[in-house]
């Protein structure tokens, strides 16, 4: 099926009767060049939410700060999609901006999806913060689950904007193919400032699961700092693929 649309040519795309499919080593490099690195740093951000778990398991909650940290996940993962969604458009609208050689366009379009992504995530957000009670309330009825997923979605209202910025303006560098800080970037709030943090702020500091609730917000806000700092000093323009 997926053929047959292509060789339509009613789609924007068209696959010739002609068209070769001998393998192109030249190409393949260049898209692991940017594959790779992409595919690394959803490895990293898995492996520290792993990680993460275990440091919930370790707190005086256990197993309840551990179902509270579930649900909120899997709610934090609905409004990742997002995120995650304009960083696609991002990706396809610098693209097309730098194909066609037009950089001043290609970075408003960057700055525009930037601030329309994170505008979307706060409107989507506040909702969830306002009636993050009954929103819980419809996967458990337990109250101390409830109680401590309060705070969890309510750290993830918080910080998500800073991870859409992140996330969007990624996508916006990934199209130049500068996406070697993002890796990078991922790695150091994650594995370097997140996790630490979240075991500093709930063993150490006293304030066991909120610190780890806590920790969110701030490896989030450094991550989006700096990748929007990336793309806002615009070495990407120099790239080439």
């Amino acid at each position: 099926i997926g053929f047959s649309v292509l060789y339509s040519g009613k789609f924007g795309i068209e696959l010739l009767p002609t068209t070769s499919y001998k393998p192109d080593i030249a190409q393949a490099r260049r898209i692991l060049k940017i594959g790779i690195p992409a595919a690394l740093q959803g490895m990293f951000r898995n492996g520290s939410g792993v990680v993460l778990m275990k440091l919930v398991a370790m707190t005086s909650a256990s197993t309840i700060a551990v179902a509270a940290f579930s649900l909120g996940s899997q709610i934090e993962r609905l409004v990742r999609q997002i995120s995650l969604a304009f960083g696609t458009a991002a990706t396809t609208l610098v693209g097309q901006s730098i194909g066609a050689k037009n950089l001043d366009e290609a970075e408003k379009r960057g700055w525009t999806t930037l601030a329309l992504s994170v505008i979307t995530v706060i409107l989507v957000g506040l909702p969830i913060a306002l009636f993050a009670k009954p929103l819980l309330a419809v996967f458990t009825d337990a109250e101390e689950v409830v109680q401590i997923g309060i705070i969890y979605l309510i750290m993830i209202v918080i910080s998500e904007p800073f991870m859409c910025a992140a996330i969007t303006s990624g996508g916006s560098l990934r199209a130049a193919g500068d996406n070697m800080p993002a890796l990078y970037y991922t790695l150091i709030s994650q594995w370097a400032i997140r996790l630490p943090v979240a075991a500093f702020f709930a063993f150490w500091m006293g304030y066991d699961i909120y610190g780890i609730w806590y920790s969110l917000i701030i490896f989030c806000a450094i991550q989006g700092f700096l990748t929007v700092r990336k793309f806002g000093q615009g070495h990407w323009k120099t790239r080439k693929l």
